[in-house]
């Protein structure tokens, strides 16, 4: 009987001294929990890395456009013929590319979508099994602050009656020495 309550003070302390903030429900450990847990951290990690490598791979797709301007002013003197002549070239170019058909691009964008598909499976199952672990140590606490509650009013019984006993003088020299002894093993 000396054991658990012990046991479960330590386990309520580590609790309450491990959690920056005292949440009132399993909702908002769960919010805490989702700000702070590694594992889902890095399973968001992992599927924006394939999300962002899925893009890379449609964008080859695109079209590639590029358009480029120029102009120059020549000034000619001829000093044999005396004449001189200034004029201006201005050029423009558009160029536009398309890919039709590159097997290279249509296997990375498969190979991108898988990924990010796996990820995707990989995070929803991060936050699936961050609930059931939050769920389960949230009432791990709540029976355990049963069972500590329960034995505190247990306790609280047993030395209540013990001096109703002692005060109506009902025990003897041998009970009361009895009982003192195993009040000393309880506490």
């Amino acid at each position: 009987m000396k054991k658990l309550p012990r046991f479960l003070s330590a386990l309520l302390l580590h609790f309450v001294i491990s959690s920056p903030v005292v949440a009132e429900d399993l909702v908002d450990v769960y919010k805490m929990a989702l700000k702070s847990d590694p594992i889902l951290r890095a399973e968001q990690a992992a599927y924006d890395v394939a999300t962002h490598r899925e893009r890379q791979a449609k964008a080859q797709y695109l079209p590639n456009v590029k358009f480029s301007a120029s102009r120059s002013e020549t000034d000619l003197d001829n000093n044999i013929t005396a004449t001189s002549s200034d004029y201006t070239t201005t050029a423009y170019s558009l160029s536009l590319r398309q890919a039709l058909y590159r097997r290279d691009y249509i296997t990375q964008l498969n190979q991108a979508e898988a990924n990010t598909h796996q990820a995707e499976a990989k995070l929803s199952s991060a936050r699936q099994a961050l609930i059931v672990r939050v769920a389960e140590r949230y009432f791990d606490v709540l029976a355990a602050q049963d069972s500590l509650e329960f034995a505190r009013a247990h306790y609280d019984y047993i030395l209540a009656s013990l001096a109703l006993e002692n005060a109506a003088g009902l025990l003897g020299d041998e009970d009361v020495t009895r009982i003192n002894g195993w009040l000393r093993k309880l506490m």
